[in-house]
C-alpha cells in the first residue's frame, strides 16, 4: 500500500526506468498497468491504495523521491507523447460486483521483433473469484500490458477463471488504430472491438483458457 499521505506518481517511476507498477483497482477488483485508463486513476496511486512494484533489471528497491511522491490536484494526466494504445476490460458478465480485469496493448514500430520493452507489465494475479482474470501471452509469460511492433500479427490472450462465468470483451480506449479485431477460434467468429462488445458462453473455471482469444491490431492508414 502506499504509506504516505500524498499520491505516488506511477508513471514517473516506469519513465526513470526503475520498474513497472501495477496498481489494485477497487471498483473492478483487480490490479491493472499504468495505461489502463485515459484518466489519472491509474497514474497516481492514492494513499493507502495498493500496488506492485516490479523493479527493472538491476534494482531491487524502490526509492521514492519528490518528483515521485505528487502533491496537489491529480485529476488529469499530464501531457505526454501517445503512441497508438489498445485498453481491454474483460468483465464478468453475469455480476454487478466488482469483477473486471484490464489488459493493454501498446504499438512501437520503432522497435525490432521480439522487442522486451522495460515497460512490459508483468500482470499480478488476485483470488476474487468473482473477476475473470485477463492477460497478454508472451514468451512464456503473463502481462498486463504489453508493447509490441507492426511485425506482431496476432497477440494471444489468457483467461483464469475461479468459477463458472460469461464474460464480456469491451474497449475501454483506443487512439490511432482504424480496427482492433477480437479472434475467438473456437467458434471462428471475428468481432471488431472498437465497434462492438463480444459476450461469450458460460466458460468453466479449471486450467486457464488459452489458444482461443486472440487481439489483431490494424493501425490507421496500415494493413497488417
Amino acid at each position: 500500500n502506499n504509506i504516505y499521505p500524498c499520491n505516488i506518481n506511477a508513471k514517473e517511476i516506469e519513465s526513470r526506468g526503475l520498474g513497472t507498477i501495477n496498481v489494485y483497482d477497487y471498483m473492478n477488483g483487480s490490479f491493472a498497468s499504468t495505461s489502463a485508463t485515459q484518466t489519472a486513476g491509474n497514474v497516481y496511486i492514492k494513499a493507502q491504495n495498493g500496488f506492485v512494484f516490479t523493479p527493472a533489471a538491476g534494482k531491487s528497491t524502490l526509492e521514492l523521491s519528490e518528483a515521485i511522491l505528487a502533491e496537489g490536484s491529480t485529476r488529469t494526466r499530464s501531457n505526454e507523447v501517445q503512441l497508438p494504445t489498445f485498453s481491454l476490460q474483460v468483465d464478468n458478465a453475469n455480476t454487478t460486483a466488482p469483477g473486471a480485469s484490464n489488459v493493454v496493448v501498446v504499438l512501437d514500430e520503432a522497435q525490432p521483433d521480439n522487442y522486451n520493452s522495460p515497460l512490459n507489465t508483468p500482470k499480478v494475479f488476485t483470488r476474487n473469484e468473482d473477476t475473470p482474470e485477463a492477460y497478454i501471452l508472451s514468451d512464456d509469460a503473463s502481462y498486463s500490458r504489453l508493447y509490441v511492433n507492426g511485425e506482431t500479427k496476432r497477440i494471444p490472450l489468457g483467461i483464469r477463471l475461479l468459477k463458472a462465468m460469461n464474460i464480456t470483451f469491451e474497449k475501454v480506449y483506443s487512439t490511432d488504430f482504424s480496427k482492433v479485431i477480437l479472434l475467438d477460434t473456437k467458434t471462428q467468429k471475428e468481432y471488431n472491438l472498437l465497434e462492438r462488445v463480444y459476450t461469450t458462453e458460460q466458460l468453466m473455471p479449471g486450467e486457464d483458457i488459452v489458444g482461443r482469444f486472440f487481439l489483431v491490431l490494424e493501425p490507421e492508414d496500415e494493413n497488417l
